[in-house]
């Protein structure tokens, strides 16, 4: 006779904001320097938050839609926690050429 046993993975939250800082500053040319994520989970699902620096002249509102779509879809893919709202704030414009500080 056998028996299986079960289990859970849980991420903290730690480990989460880790994941979704790599997934919101990969391959993204028209970002500059690296997005500050924050996070709060709850209820077995999370809210994003995402400070971002754009590189001018890119299309903000396009940059942010395509990073929101990125952060639910992997982040909840590579989590296993449902991403229900990314929040994100443009906090600077960086024209080309010129450096994130």
């Amino acid at each position: 006779m056998s028996a299986q046993v079960g289990g859970a993975t849980t991420v903290s939250g730690r480990a989460f904001v880790k994941i979704a800082e790599r997934v919101a500053a990969d391959e993204d040319e028209r970002l500059a320097g690296t997005p500050r994520v924050t996070a709060e989970l709850a209820g077995g699902a999370a809210v994003v938050h995402v400070d971002l620096e754009v590189r001018y002249p890119a299309p903000v509102p396009s940059v942010a839609g395509d990073l929101r779509e990125r952060l639910r879809h992997r982040v909840s893919r590579l989590t296993g926690v449902p991403v229900v709202n990314v929040d994100i704030d443009v906090v600077r414009l960086v024209p080309v050429g010129g450096d994130s500080r």
